[in-house]
């Protein structure tokens, strides 16, 4: 089973990077959650009482603790969109489609992968039957 779906997201690869970061999933539920409105990587920092840098890290990827690919718009699941803010450019973080529709894939996947690993469980019942009746 491909992790790919039909909009090219790789809910596999989504599933792992979420796994291994409860930053990325905060930053993603809180980007979700002031969804259609966006937030500097400042504001989000200051509302989860995350570090900035590591937030920054959880967002685009920095160094080699945050990978890009493994980054929240690496992934697609956030876009960020510069805008003027008295006169600076910020760049600011808003939730994209799927990153809003997350939550349901990953369900979606996980049963997929159960079902998948009860197939599996079954065969290797049925091969080691095979086995031990051969002896």
């Amino acid at each position: 089973m491909p992790d790919k779906n039909e909009d090219g997201v790789d809910v596999g690869h989504i599933s792992h990077s979420l796994k291994k970061s409860k930053l990325r999933c905060d930053v993603q539920a809180y980007v979700n959650s002031i969804s259609p409105e966006g937030a500097s990587s400042r504001q989000i920092a200051t509302i989860l009482g995350y570090p900035e840098r590591n937030v920054i890290g959880a967002l685009i990827g920095e160094s080699l603790r945050y990978k890009r690919e493994d980054s929240l718009v690496g992934m697609g699941l956030v876009e960020c969109r510069e805008e003027i803010v008295q006169g600076y450019p910020i760049p600011m973080f808003y939730s994209t489609e799927a990153g809003r529709d997350i939550e349901d894939r990953l369900k979606d996947y996980a049963n997929d992968s159960a079902s998948i690993l009860k197939r599996m469980e079954v065969i290797v019942k049925e091969l080691e039957g095979k086995i031990w009746k051969k002896k």
